[in-house]
């Protein structure tokens, strides 16, 4: 995967790491910037990655159990960012 690729991917990865960390203000930069802040879609063109399928996942992600506190049951740093990564490695040894 080229550098700037693999960059922009970890930005990615990490605002959805950010959704679980435990600072509020954090927490709410990632979802301000997973919702379809501006820099996402720049961010996504570089990865290679479609902003809307990104967006959907940190949406899925993102919403509170329905006892009203956030979902905790799947670890979204390491499953969102994962799967992010898969994508982005599978895209490039296709093209």
């Amino acid at each position: 995967m080229v550098g700037y690729r693999r960059l922009a991917v970890r930005v990615i990865e990490l605002a959805f790491r950010d959704l679980e960390c435990a600072s509020p203000a954090l927490r709410l930069s990632a979802r301000a910037f997973l919702a379809g802040h501006p820099a996402l879609f720049l961010w996504c063109d570089l990865a290679e990655i479609r902003a809307a399928r990104v967006i959907a996942r940190a949406g899925q992600q993102d919403q509170p159990a329905s006892g009203g506190a956030a979902n905790v049951s799947e670890p979204l740093g390491q499953t969102a960012a994962g799967a992010l990564t898969k994508l982005a490695i599978a895209r490039s040894s296709v093209s």
